[in-house]
């Protein structure tokens, strides 16, 4: 554990000097903002897209994150060949890439807290006063968990594949996770069967967004949330299992 933590450490102290954290997180932040210039072109709840805006500004921001940073992390150590210094040691693969992925989800809790912190913000001034709740805090709870489960399958494809693929990659697999409820409309002829599979294999990103539920103050049951959250960590640990799988067949 305490090697994992260290990896993890070091991880997190590389990636805060890479310019491409504070590229997304100004990004993200202006986001949030646009959707306060975008409210003046609405004359019906101009808070409504304020809101909207903000949610889903923080969700790409923090995906965008987890992909770019997920995609590069290892590609990074076997060009530098640091991996072999690493492997040198009494140090297993798994835990590698465990260290790694641990890193990388320091780095993104502190992206989603400060653009959170942000969003925030915003909305307390657009509707002039304290505004948060219960359902508001679980649908950002719920789109940072799924940043972590698309940072970890960014992971899984940099295992095995460059990290300009593992972009695309990650970037096709997120397209197609938030649109389940439209590929049954295309389990008919003969690709029945593909898409059938498609809908299994792929993560349900649906699951994570609650849409206008939350600006209507509309509560969620509990057990849809918590189904939601452990959903969410056997994603993480698919794409961990397939990560240590991958590289520990892999020849350095």
């Amino acid at each position: 554990m305490l090697k994992i933590l260290a990896i993890a450490q070091v991880t997190f102290l590389e990636i805060l000097r890479e310019k491409v954290l504070y590229n997304v997180l100004l990004c993200g932040a202006c986001l949030l903002s646009v959707g306060v210039f975008a409210s003046h072109l609405s004359f019906i709840q101009p808070q409504r897209v304020v809101f909207h805006f903000g949610l889903s500004g923080l969700s790409l921001s923090c995906c965008a994150l987890g992909v770019l940073l997920g995609a590069s992390l290892l590609g990074r150590e076997w060009e530098r060949k640091t991996a072999h210094l690493v492997f040198c040691r009494p140090l297993s693969r798994v835990h590698f890439i465990l260290g790694k992925y641990f890193g990388l989800v320091g780095i993104l809790s502190l992206h989603w807290f400060l653009l959170a912190l942000t969003l925030m913000g915003i909305l307390n001034l657009v509707f002039h006063g304290p505004w948060i709740s219960g359902i508001f805090f679980q649908a950002l709870c719920l789109l940072y968990l799924e940043s972590l489960i698309l940072a970890g399958f960014a992971l899984f494809f940099s295992t095995f594949t460059t990290s300009a693929l593992s972009v695309i990659f990650s970037v096709g697999f997120y397209a197609l996770g938030n649109t389940h409820s439209q590929l049954r409309f295309l389990e008919q002829g003969g690709t029945q069967w593909l898409w059938k599979v498609l809908r299994v294999v792929l993560p349900h990103f649906e699951y994570f967004h609650l849409g206008t539920r939350v600006f209507y103050q509309l509560p969620m049951p509990s057990f849809w949330v918590l189904g939601s959250v452990l959903y969410a960590f056997l994603m993480v640990g698919c794409s961990l299992s397939l990560a240590s799988a991958v590289i520990l067949s892999r020849e350095l």
